[in-house]
């Protein structure tokens, strides 16, 4: 059954890859182009390794795959998702669950897993690292434990908020009697702190969050938001039965202290955790959070384990002969579920396999008028907010020298900018992280309007300096 799982994830592998590779989507227009600058950055300057943001044990295992662009980067997310898939399956058969084969099916049956795989965002690959170090401890053999817990100790290097989860491993291993384990889940820290430290100055930047403790820019929500969005993600009755699932474990983790030790769902209750934690703080609007879905799929091969794990106990409740037709049942309403809202369906679609309305102005409007217009625009500095942009017309972002962002123009600092630089403010971007609309645009003296585009209720100006421009002739 071992090799016929690897095969099958294998296969479709292979099949998710050919896919992503044959298609120009980007997976969104902001932090998933922004994530492959900063794995790409990686190869002209080191310390893009120890940038919080930017999730550093991402950028480290991505960076070699942007060597083949941003296809390269899907195909890596797309190897972290199936790898995912591949080991809770193998997780749930090594624990003689009779369902296992219901992973890849659960995983692959909601529209946003695989929506999310083919983007350079850094879910799929923190969730990769969340289900490996689960397995390796939970195989309880000597020459994994430690692995495991070594592993998991970088989690916190994949995705910020995952540290919420490292006092669950730690106690674990104190109910598991695994006390010279505990140590290790500090690693990751220690490591990063001090190999970083030559990068940053800074023995503690590993606890400088880039997400400020006070009021969200983004806004607040409410407290079910998270629970609601599952329901797009997953599907009606998958969600249903994590959730019945999440109450199960619970209940049979505070009563039976075999089923705490030695049960799988003892890990499994870090969902509870995770999607409280981010429940709390989108409802109270602090840590910068915007109140984004796909944070949820680092726990996505828990959900998928104990939504398998909950179809068991409650199938061998019912007769034998009516498993099969249940489990049919379970499958076919999941999959009805996920179709039968064309708009849902849609939008996973197009994130994953279609250039966005406003990436494709940009691409058929935008960019070749620069390149039309300016034939040395790939020597001139873009000031710019629009990363799809950069990813046309070769700009790093990250290098000053070849990009900077609007918060420059707005903070007078001159001297980070070119007389020769190409100015592309958009009213999408731009008036969100700055105070420079549209009216105080034009009322720049040192800016003259080049050309103006309108698309979808989003404007874009393109400019460039004139002769009153404060710094000189740099």
């Amino acid at each position: 059954m071992k090799r016929s799982l690897l095969f099958a994830h294998l296969f479709l592998f292979i099949i998710l890859a050919f896919m992503a590779v044959i298609n120009p989507a980007v997976g969104g227009e902001g932090d998933t182009i922004m994530h492959y600058f900063w794995a790409k950055h990686v190869w002209t300057d080191a310390e893009a390794l120890f940038r919080s943001w930017a999730k550093p044990f991402f950028t480290l295992f991505a960076s070699p795959w942007t060597l083949f662009g941003f296809k390269g980067i899907k195909v890596f997310n797309i190897l972290a998702g199936t790898s995912a898939s591949y080991l809770a399956s193998l997780y749930a058969l090594e624990r003689n669950w009779k369902y296992f084969f219901l992973v890849p099916v659960i995983a692959f049956i909601g529209p946003a897993y695989l929506s999310y795989l083919n983007s350079g965002l850094t879910e799929p690959f923190g969730a990769l690292v969340l289900m490996a170090g689960v397995y390796l401890i939970r195989k309880n053999e000597r020459n994994t434990i430690w692995l495991g817990y070594l592993l998991l100790s970088f989690l916190p290097f994949c995705r910020s908020e995952a540290q919420v989860l490292i006092p669950l491993f730690a106690l674990y291993a104190l109910l598991n009697k695994q006390y010279r384990f505990i140590p290790l889940l500090a690693i990751g820290t220690l490591v990063y702190s001090i190999v970083g430290s030559f990068y940053r100055n800074d023995l503690f930047w590993v606890f400088h969050s880039p997400y400020v403790a006070g009021a969200s820019v983004y806004g607040k929500g409410n407290w079910s938001h998270y629970l609601e969005r599952l329901n797009l993600m997953l599907s009606l009755p998958v969600n249903l039965v994590f959730l019945l699932g999440l109450v199960l474990s619970f209940l049979k983790s505070i009563r039976k202290e075999s089923f705490r030790k030695k049960d799988a769902s003892f890990l499994l209750l870090a969902p509870i955790i995770f999607i409280s934690a981010h429940s709390t703080v989108w409802a109270l609007g602090i840590y910068a959070s915007a109140g984004l879905e796909r944070v949820l799929i680092l726990i996505f091969p828990l959900i998928w384990l104990l939504v398998v794990y909950t179809v068991q106990i409650l199938l061998e409740k019912v007769p034998q002969g009516s498993r099969i037709p249940l489990l049919i049942l379970f499958f076919t309403a999941s999959l009805y579920s996920s179709f039968d809202r064309p708009k849902v369906w849609k939008h996973y679609f197009n994130q994953a396999y279609q250039i966005g309305p406003y990436q494709n102005f940009i691409r058929n409007s935008i960019e070749p008028y620069i390149v039309d217009h300016f034939p040395d625009y790939r020597s001139r500095q873009l000031v710019s907010d629009l990363p799809y942009l950069s990813l046309l017309t070769g700009h790093n972002p990250l290098n000053p020298k070849e990009q900077v962002n609007w918060q420059r123009v707005e903070k007078s600092i001159f001297n980070q900018m070119h007389k020769n630089s190409l100015f592309i403010w958009d009213s999408h971007n731009v008036p969100f992280y700055t105070s420079i609309d549209e009216a105080k645009l034009k009322s720049i003296p040192w800016l003259d309007v080049i050309q103006e585009w309108e698309m979808g209720g989003r404007k874009y100006i393109l400019l460039e300096t004139n002769n009153r421009y404060p710094y000189g002739s740099n």
